[in-house]
């Protein structure tokens, strides 16, 4: 993952599908630092990076299309699909496959969505 964008989504993600309970408490209240101004460059293109790396890692075939038909429509979709293949994205896939106890069936039946 790069930058910013997603990083929270695909560790949750990732939690469940290896088997693992991740709790979701609405009651908790987290306290924030805003800045002024981010203290390392952030691009689009290394969130669209971050949501197609999600998808290839950790989605069937059929959902890993339906991500990269939405995110085309993004300027920057060029360069973070390009970002995406020059990493280690399918390498992560065997290794995190191989592992798992759910498979993104679960997750979309268990957190009622659809896709």
């Amino acid at each position: 993952m790069r930058q910013l964008g997603g990083n929270d989504n695909e560790l949750s993600l990732r939690l469940w599908l290896l088997g693992y309970e991740l709790l979701v408490v609405p009651t908790i209240e987290a306290g924030h630092l805003f800045r002024t101004r981010i203290p390392f460059d952030a691009t689009w293109a290394a969130v669209v990076h971050n949501r197609l790396r999600t998808a290839f890692v950790h989605f069937r075939e059929e959902r890993i299309e339906r991500v990269v038909d939405a995110l085309r429509a993004y300027q920057a979709f060029s360069s973070g699909l390009a970002m995406t293949a020059a990493g280690d994205v399918f390498a992560r896939r065997a290794l995190l496959h191989a592992r798992r106890l759910r498979s993104d069936d679960w997750f979309f039946e268990a957190f009622g969505l659809t896709c």
